[in-house]
């Protein structure tokens, strides 16, 4: 019988899975040992820092979760003070805001988080870098 989990195992978006495993279980073992939201809560607050007002159901959007999956994570985030939910105009829309201790949590875990991440691109040269995020991108925006 021929080993099938072979092929699977070298495929490259196999590799790339393995590699994000590792990264974010590392992220999140710094996180935590920070006393700061894991990455999974952390995607959330980065996306509300990057987008103000961003509602629920264009954050679920976003980061490919279920509306209920990202009410119970904001509900989280709300109760340790990092967010809060902001009416809007025509108050049927709800947006989501961060907190001056929400903004100092991403600020603090964006430091926290990127030198492992430069640490794993150290490996490659600058040419190389910049041919994976080339790579990264189209592979992405093919999703």
């Amino acid at each position: 019988m021929p080993n099938l989990t072979a092929p699977l195992t070298t495929h490259p978006l196999f590799q790339i899975s393995r590699l994000s495993h590792g990264v974010l279980y590392e992220i999140n073992a710094i996180l935590e040992d920070k006393e700061l939201p894991t990455i999974s809560l952390l995607r959330i607050l980065v996306h509300v820092h990057l987008d103000s007002r961003i509602s629920p159901t264009t954050l679920a959007t976003r980061l490919g979760l279920s509306a209920a999956a990202v009410s119970r994570q904001v509900k989280v985030l709300e109760l340790k003070g990092y967010l809060r939910r902001k009416p809007g105009l025509d108050r049927r829309r709800v947006g989501l805001v961060l907190t001056a201790t929400g903004k100092k949590c991403v600020e603090k875990s964006v430091r926290e988080c990127l030198p492992i991440l430069d640490r794993r691109l150290s490996l490659l040269s600058a040419s190389e870098k910049t041919t994976l995020n080339n790579l990264l991108r189209k592979l992405l925006g093919s999703a």
